[in-house]
């Protein structure tokens, strides 16, 4: 198999060679070419089985901050294709497939609307996003239906840049809120099952439903109806924390991703190379086997970061997958 068809064949619950990775990283600066030869050198230094192009250098919604207030918010259109909000993310994903070649499984990367809204707001005013919805919450509906918008198109879009899937990353806590239950099933939920059916329409499901817990626990019984395949979430941090409690708790079926642990200071980080395949065995044992299963961390690995233990993990998968 290669990687991308080991990619298909995990997302899809057929049989595996081994078990895919899928470790992601940022790339932060200014490379001069849209960041293209960052994630094509990347690529080829960690043997990754698929790659996420990130979202860096690209800041929020396109959105032009003249007042500094939710006024910004306000009678919003749908962007050009030829604005750089939308061209430079397309261009690069576009550009990393052309240069990989079809081996490489290649991720389009996607906020869900509120978590762009949520960004966007803060970035260019400091605003909360929560004060914001309490004071003005038909602008801040507007600019999240606006936001959905432009999910959709860029979806479209990764479509004819010819990647093979998506990652979508899902949230509902900030570091000073986190939505009831009930609100957030009524007002956001909607916009995160939507972009992922749209997802699942063009890409035959080969998306990842990432919930992310870098800054602290989101709990995720609120996306269990959601038509997710693959699912990543932050077990460091969630209740649900480990590979066996998330095959009990998603429905049948359901790939899973992850097992090591994001953060600084983490084994990933810090065990010599044959405690470190050891971790990767016990990883597959603890995910009930290498099928429906692709080996990743929680969330993006920090930087710096030597490559050369992907190829360790990678020898530990095969190890594991020829029963050594």
């Amino acid at each position: 198999m290669n990687s991308r068809e080991r990619m298909a064949a995990a997302m899809e619950g057929r049989e595996v060679d081994r078990a895919p990775m899928l470790f992601f990283r940022h790339f932060f600066g200014d490379s001069g070419d849209n960041c293209v030869k960052w994630h094509v050198d990347w690529i080829k230094s960690s043997g990754m089985d698929g790659l996420i192009v990130q979202y860096d250098t690209i800041v929020g919604l396109p959105i032009e901050n003249k007042t500094d207030s939710i006024e910004d918010f306000k009678h919003l259109t749908l962007p050009k294709r030829t604005d750089p909000w939308v061209f430079d993310q397309i261009d690069r994903a576009k550009r990393i497939q052309e240069q990989i070649g079809d081996e490489t499984a290649v991720f389009g990367l996607l906020y869900t609307a509120f978590n762009m809204v949520r960004k966007t707001m803060h970035n260019f005013t400091d605003m909360e996003m929560l004060d914001m919805w309490r004071e003005h919450k038909q602008v801040v509906k507007d600019a999240t239906d606006w936001a959905q918008e432009c999910n959709m198109m860029l979806l479209d879009l990764y479509k004819e840049a010819g990647v093979f899937g998506t990652l979508i990353s899902f949230r509902r806590n900030h570091k000073t809120f986190t939505f009831s239950d009930e609100e957030f099933a009524e007002e956001m939920l909607p916009y995160d099952r939507d972009v992922l059916a749209h997802a699942n329409e063009l890409f035959d499901n080969h998306n990842v439903m990432h919930i992310c817990g870098d800054i602290g626990p989101n709990g995720l019984e609120p996306w269990l109806g959601v038509d997710y395949r693959t699912v990543q979430w932050d077990l460091h941090v969630e209740e649900i924390d480990s590979l066996a409690k998330g095959r009990a708790f998603f429905k049948p079926g359901t790939t899973l991703m992850g097992g090591f642990n994001h953060q600084l200071g983490s084994p990933i980080y810090t065990d010599d190379k044959e405690q470190l395949k050891a971790d990767v065995k016990k990883i597959v044992a603890d995910a009930g086997g290498q099928r429906n299963f692709i080996l990743s961390a929680d969330c993006s690995v920090k930087q710096p970061f030597d490559d050369e233990r992907y190829h360790w993990m990678r020898e530990a998968l095969e190890e594991d997958a020829a029963g050594a």
